[in-house]
């Protein structure tokens, strides 16, 4: 994210390491050593870029950024993770890029969901 760099291999291989220890003394080894970290982590640094992007750059750019940060983070679960991650990661973008923002998205006077469908127009979102 943001630029930074991570060997794929390395981290496929940790991520498959800590998925076949499976669960010690009833604790799940890849959930409580680097999903639940991860999961926290993307949730931060999504509240922090995203922020006050739907005010800054209006709806059509923060979706369209968005709907690319979604993709990448499939990717990264395609890349390297535990594919059991796609369900929470999914939740928390939906959490921190859509629920977070939805206010914004819809009463955006120039671009919100509310705006467009006024104007009939949906080429904003599309």
């Amino acid at each position: 994210r943001a630029g930074a760099m991570c060997d794929r291999g390395l981290m496929r291989s940790a991520c498959g390491m800590l998925s076949e220890l499976g669960r010690v003394d009833g604790t799940d080894v890849y959930r409580a050593e680097f999903e639940d970290g991860f999961l926290a982590e993307t949730a931060e640094f999504y509240r922090a870029e995203m922020g006050g992007a739907v005010a800054a750059g209006g709806t059509a750019a923060y979706v369209a950024r968005a709907t690319a940060r979604i993709a990448e983070e499939h990717e990264r679960v395609g890349n390297y993770l535990a594919a059991c991650t796609a369900g929470p990661l999914g939740e928390v973008l939906d959490r921190e890029l859509v629920t977070a923002h939805h206010q914004a998205l819809v009463a955006d006077p120039d671009g919100g969901a509310a705006a467009l469908c006024v104007r009939g127009d949906a080429s904003g979102v599309a």
